[in-house]
């Protein structure tokens, strides 16, 4: 299904451009995919639009359009920028339109570069547009875009967070559903609701159960406490806030220091759902608070919702089982210790499809006895989701008190991490039976570790004692840079080791990692309590590819002498040229990056086509102050996410205009 969108990400904007040429291509894709159906979300009360970033989303077909805001989220923390979130829900294909109040719009990317996403830009009007697809498929995984800056941790980014459509949703007067406004509860703000809201709680449990619905608007609250068989649905202009004060918030049972927003304490068949926010208000108290814990619960389901500045661990499902958290979105301030999701001594956890940005661990799967809950955690999987933290970004540890086993992390993107992923056995049990597979991972800071791979049994002072790691799988993994700092892999002596472990099809920076190699990405040789660490290649890796032009099939195309050109020649149109290559290039997905000469004497239009399908063209008329070939002139075009297979067709295409001649100079083939 990815891939699909994929596609259809890289088309559409060639579609819009050549129309006449693929109408029926078009027609196509109309015909299967879902009517276009764009929903703005109402904003929260209270909400501070970003004065960076002005977004519009459109429906393809022109049936809407709607003014979509970028909702601010400023940081307390002098290091970090603000950021904001532009949130909405969609079937069928809008197109996304992001305007810079300053700065110049093309010195940003979009992360994930997975999502092969390449933005139409606008430079009269300082914005980018971006075609979305999706078929309305309630399985969709939901699109998570990060708007950046170089990776740039002081300049304000941007979330695009484009939900499926809801289905069947609640509504107020239906059979269970109850309005919590109807229990006294106060959606101004105003005060502090708590306990009319907790009234509202207790008097749907003793129902039997049902759907505690709250309206748009603002209701401040103190801890609350779930019960069975409640599940909290939230409006999209709903902001459920902690107040902000400790001593509106008890502790969690079994603890001395743990605070919560919302708690589920031996509860069962209960959770959260809707498209509102929960704000914790976190950087207020001095106190640690979470958002969310669950002690003891069964069958709890947490998904969709906007969660907003947590001051602790943000999720935290202790001692739990049966537990679903899906397309549920985490936006904290960059407190410490502000974890994202942390399954901990729990069974049967499922994670699908959510946003992070946090500054401490994105995922942390522990068995901490936190709650004084015990036993293992077992059966947890994370998968098609999105993060951006500035310490892990998947990890088992630190604390490891109980065992660990059946962990799987499965197409993930991590856009910012200190390590991408890491295992700490800090603590007397074992962590066995692990596999990260089919994962991506962008940018690694350079404040901390570093590192692309962390895994150790001796991590830092280890105050929980050593523990053992067994059987590790690394496979299919895709990291687009390389770390500051070298990987490692660590085992602290002949009782504590890391064992069997296995990187297969491992790729930094489009090189894949084999035992002869693994030097230029990990600390070697690893110490002696590693045995069996393996490193392992099942296909052949795709590599950048350059093709001269000059080398293709030509069709009315001259060569020419240039000094500025790959390898001092460029090919010249007379009329309408074409340059035809059969791909030799690996399987796999490429960004092609065409190198031509954009001359002020002229407007030579020029195209790539695929197979016989165009896939992109353009007009080279800039102005870039010269009417000849040279250094000044030659510019790049790049089409992300093209899926390549050798014996593929790829041709160019360009046409003489006055002295413009429609001048190449080569192809790249770029894997991503």
């Amino acid at each position: 299904m990815a891939t699909k969108r994929l596609f259809k990400h890289v088309l559409m904007p060639a579609v819009i451009l050549c129309a006449g040429v693929i109408g029926s291509l078009l027609l196509t894709q109309q015909e299967v995919r879902a009517a276009d159906t764009l929903v703005r979300y109402t904003d929260v009360p209270g909400t501070t639009a970003s004065a960076q970033f002005t977004v519009t989303a459109a429906t393809y077909d022109g049936s809407s359009s709607q003014t979509i805001t970028a909702e601010k989220v400023a940081s307390t923390q002098s290091a970090y920028a603000d950021v904001s979130y532009a949130r909405f829900a969609f079937a069928g294909t809008v197109t996304v339109t992001i305007r810079a109040s300053s700065g110049s719009i093309a010195d940003y990317s979009i992360s994930p570069i997975h999502e092969g996403i390449q933005p139409v830009i606008d430079t009269a009007n300082n914005a980018m547009t971006i075609t979305l697809t999706n078929p309305g498929n309630t399985m969709e995984r939901p699109i998570r875009l990060i708007v950046h800056k170089n990776y740039s941790l002081t300049d304000e980014k941007l979330f695009v967070l484009a939900d499926p459509l809801e289905v069947s949703p609640p509504q107020l007067g239906q059979s269970g559903v109850y309005d919590v406004t109807s229990y006294g509860a106060d959606k101004t703000g105003a005060t502090n609701t708590r306990l009319a809201i907790q009234t509202a709680i207790q008097a749907v449990s003793d129902a039997g159960g049902g759907i505690l619905y709250f309206p748009n608007g603002k209701y401040k609250t103190g801890g609350l406490l779930m019960k069975s068989n409640v599940k909290l649905y939230l409006e999209s202009g709903a902001l459920i806030q902690g107040t902000g004060a400790d001593a509106d918030f008890t502790r969690v049972p079994g603890t001395n220091s743990a605070y919560a927003l919302i708690g589920f304490p031996d509860v069962s068949n209960a959770g959260i759902l809707g498209r509102g926010v929960i704000d914790g208000a976190g950087a207020s108290m001095t106190r640690s608070l979470r958002l969310v814990y669950t002690f003891g619960s069964d069958h709890i389901d947490i998904r969709d919702v906007y969660f907003r500045n947590s001051g602790k661990w943000t999720v935290h499902f202790a001692g739990s089982e049966d537990i679903v958290g899906r397309n549920y979105k985490i936006i904290n301030d960059p407190l410490p210790s502000t974890d994202g999701t942390d399954p901990d001594n729990s069974v049967r956890v499922s994670i699908d499809g959510i946003f992070e940005y946090t500054h401490d661990d994105a995922i942390a799967i522990k068995a901490s006895r936190y709650y004084g809950a015990t036993g293992a955690t077992a059966d947890v999987t994370v998968s098609n989701s999105v993060f951006w933290t500035m310490k892990s970004g998947i990890k088992i540890g630190s604390e490891i008190l109980d065992n660990v086993s059946g962990v799987k992390f499965t197409n993930n993107d991590i856009v910012f991490s200190d390590r991408v992923m890491a295992i700490y056995a800090n603590g007397t049990a074992t962590i066995s039976d692990i596999e990260f597979k089919d994962n991506r991972s962008e940018k690694v800071s350079d404040e901390y570790k570093k590192m692309l791979v962390h895994f150790s049994t001796a991590y830092d002072s280890n105050e929980y004692g050593f523990g053992h790691i067994d059987g590790v799988r690394v496979t299919n993994h895709t990291a687009y840079f390389p770390s500051p700092a070298l990987s490692e892999i660590k085992g602290y002596d002949g009782s504590h080791q890391i064992e069997n472990v296995a990187f297969t099809d491992f790729v930094v920076s489009g090189t894949k990692v084999t035992e002869t190699n693994k030097g230029s990405v990990f600390k070697v040789p690893f110490n002696s309590y590693t045995p069996n660490v393996t490193f392992a290649s099942t296909t052949p890796v795709p590599v950048t590819v350059r093709v001269e032009a000059e080398a293709m099939t030509l069709s009315q195309y001259s060569v020419e002498t240039q000094s500025s050109a790959s390898g001092g020649k460029i090919i010249k149109a007379s009329g309408t040229g074409t340059a035809s290559y059969l791909s030799a290039a690996a399987a796999g997905t490429y960004s092609l990056v065409i190198a031509y000469y954009d001359e002020n004497d002229g407007n030579s239009p020029f195209s790539v086509s695929l197979n016989g399908t165009v896939i992109d063209s353009w007009i080279a008329d800039q102005d870039r102050g010269s009417a000849s070939p040279n250094a000044t002139t030659r510019v790049t075009r790049t089409i992300s996410g093209v899926a390549l297979q050798p014996g593929d067709v790829i041709v160019l295409q360009s046409t003489a205009s006055g002295g413009d001649g429609g001048r190449i100079d080569c192809l790249d083939l770029i894997p991503q």
